[in-house]
């Protein structure tokens, strides 16, 4: 059977999501602050060329908009990032208890983080753990980038057992495909690495591998909520107002 198809399949009972909070580094606290103050000292360079009328209102607007677009990328970005060593560790373990591991992230390709000065392009969260995994000998399976046949044939194996971590967007592997254990042999851990602030994407994302009833097994579904992060708070909150409205 193909499994990389999208298709439409009953569902039965949502995976409850069981919040894993992580305590971050003083080393993270003070990059992510080194974040936020580098695009502070660009707006407020903003501000003074809109005194000076170097630039004009509508330009302020657009620049500033592009500024906390950067902002809130790279803070996201860095903080998913940071979150690697914890995300590993317990998909290692979930491995070890005969589990398949799903992780859904939200950056893809790497960063060179401007705000460090160096220069550097560091590997988003789920090409480290892609490389990581793969470096251990485990079968992976790329759920995310372009997609094509490797990530259909990825998806397959992943479904046959063959490759037993699949790294994950909300947007490849969130919505359509069907990636529960379907024969009993092989139950389904995901972890997700950043609340997703929409909703109905996040109860997508907990469908893919559990709660159909399709579905053989039990799934552990977690979210890895980083409390002393101002974007995990804001997306939590966020997420929490719009499923009220739904």
């Amino acid at each position: 059977e193909n499994y990389g198809y999208i298709r439409r399949e009953a569902v039965k009972k949502l995976p409850p999501a069981q919040v894993i909070r992580v305590a971050l580094p003083q080393e993270t606290k003070d990059q992510l602050d080194q974040i936020e103050k580098y695009h502070k000292v660009r707006l407020d360079n903003l501000s003074e060329q809109e005194l000076s009328g170097e630039l004009s209102e509508a330009q302020v607007n657009t620049e500033r908009l592009r500024i906390v677009a950067d902002m809130k990328r790279s803070l996201e970005r860095w903080l998913e990032l940071a979150k690697a060593e914890p995300i590993y560790e317990m998909a290692k373990e979930a491995l070890a208890n005969g589990r398949q591991v799903l992780i859904f992230g939200e950056s893809v390709s790497s960063t060179v983080f401007q705000e460090f000065g160096s220069g550097e392009s560091l590997p988003s969260l789920l090409e480290y753990l892609n490389d990581r995994f793969t470096r251990d000998g485990v079968g992976v399976a790329a759920i995310y980038g372009e997609g094509g046949d490797q990530m259909t044939s990825d998806i397959n194996e992943f479904q046959r057992g063959k490759k037993k971590v699949a790294p994950a967007t909300p947007y490849k592997g969130g919505s359509g495909l069907s990636l529960d254990d379907q024969t009993g042999n092989n139950p389904r851990t995901v972890i997700n690495a950043t609340i997703n602030e929409a909703a109905d994407k996040d109860e997508q994302m907990r469908y893919r591998a559990g709660g159909r009833l399709s579905s053989r097994s039990e799934t552990e579904y977690y979210e890895i909520f980083a409390p002393e992060a101002t974007t995990d708070r804001q997306r939590q909150e966020m997420r929490v107002a719009k499923q009220k409205i739904l």
